[in-house]
């Protein structure tokens, strides 16, 4: 029997807030090991505690969580549900976790290599992970977050190990013998990731959304939020703008920044136009672009930050966000109490408070033209944002400044 299915347990949800996008196009495998690092001899480095450490607790995660069928349609269905509730997008990967029920009927196309557990010498690799099929490169390191829960078990029979024998020392030191000295998760994620939420919207950790869910409830479709974060195994990759979706925090201080900082995002994008288009670097651009109809970056930021604004106003994006913008109610009639103003929070500009969210969507949004702000839908309001950006003056003073 599979004790993951007879406990209803979903391997999909068992994850960190990340994203299979996120590895280059060209990835065929992905390996991962979990060692138990060697000692250094370097005076600065942490001092450490034991020299060997007892390897303990990976059957149990075998067999309870990764033996048979474990992956379905409901289970994918209710991944697909859950994932686009805590990160507002469609960013799950249904199409491979298809693949592997229609090719491998469930089950999980990885091999897991280890020593055997017992005492073990530190500076030894204890077991290693990887995917057998080429499609499933990102499926190594999904399933890392139930493979890491293994720390627990070896950490407390390392220290165990370590407290018998001091306990076995001086046992034997004061009576001469030794009878008598033989007597002495994933839910742990779910209940501490669900007690935070008790006070925060954010978190990484998946498990306590169905905590919640089940056993409390929230007013809210979902109880937390997140962005598809970077994971160590694909940090230091190719960049891959389509892997990290635009956050108001990163939109904002992008867009309160000097030109000097969008640069090299700027050359960036001139490159790729001259390798589309064929120009000379020596020819004038604005024309280009506009027949390509590419903003330039910094006026992409201020698209995706109004494009936010809008969702927020139509109720389209995450409620915490809601927070962030207050409608301009005038204490005495006049005729802006209608134009769908946005109240601008007075801030220090001299620090950070001009490069906030709260700060910078109702700012520009109050320069928007009524008909762009009162757009019936999205691709309405995106098709005039954009010719609006287009047709601004500052679009093409900022391009004269521009050079390839």
């Amino acid at each position: 029997k599979n004790p993951a299915k007879e406990c209803n347990f979903n391997i999909l949800l068992a994850t960190d807030s990340r994203w299979h996008k996120q590895y280059p196009s060209n990835t065929s495998k992905v390996y991962s090991y979990f060692e138990y690092r060697e000692k250094t001899n370097s005076s600065n480095s942490k001092k450490i505690k034991y020299y060997k450490t007892v390897f303990y607790g990976l059957q149990y995660i075998l067999h309870k969580y990764f033996k048979g069928k474990v992956v379905t349609l409901e289970k994918i269905q209710e991944a697909k549900n859950i994932y686009r509730e805590h990160f507002h997008d469609d960013v799950f990967n249904e199409k491979g976790w298809r693949y592997i029920l229609d090719k491998y009927n469930g089950h999980l196309p990885i091999e897991i290599k280890a020593v055997p557990e017992g005492i073990i010498p530190r500076g030894n690799v204890l077991f290693t992970v990887e995917s057998t099929d080429q499609k499933c490169n990102w499926l190594t390191n999904w399933v890392e977050t139930l493979w890491v829960q293994i720390w627990y078990p070896i950490t407390v029979t390392t220290n165990s190990r370590e407290q018998k024998k001091i306990l076995a020392r001086y046992l034997l030191e004061t009576s001469g013998s030794l009878e008598g000295l033989d007597f002495s998760s994933q839910e742990t994620a779910g209940i501490g990731a669900s007690a935070h939420l008790v006070n925060f919207k954010g978190t990484d950790t998946i498990a306590d959304i169905g905590v919640i869910k089940k056993f409390y409830g929230t007013k809210d479709p979902v109880p937390s939020f997140s962005v598809p974060a970077a994971e160590h195994s694909s940090v230091g990759k190719e960049p891959r703008k389509e892997a990290f979706p635009s956050s108001p925090a990163c939109l904002c201080l992008w867009s309160g920044c000097g030109q000097h900082h969008v640069a090299v995002d700027h050359n960036n994008m001139m490159l790729k136009m001259l390798q589309l288009t064929g120009i000379d670097k020596r020819d004038h651009i604005t024309s280009v672009l506009v027949s390509l109809h590419w903003l330039p970056i910094k006026f992409r930021i201020i698209f995706k930050i109004l494009l936010l604004t809008y969702k927020i106003l139509r109720g389209l994006a995450p409620t915490y966000l809601e927070e962030l913008v207050t409608p301009y109610q005038p204490n005495r009639p006049l005729r802006s109490q209608n134009a769908g103003l946005l109240v601008v929070p007075i801030v220090s500009r001299g620090r950070m408070g001009g490069q906030t969210f709260s700060y910078q969507a109702p700012l520009l949004w109050n320069q928007l033209p009524v008909q762009v702000r009162e757009a019936d839908s999205i691709s309405t309001f995106k098709i005039r944002l954009k010719t609006y950006l287009f047709c601004s003056p500052s679009y093409y003073h900022r391009k004269t400044n521009y050079h390839t």
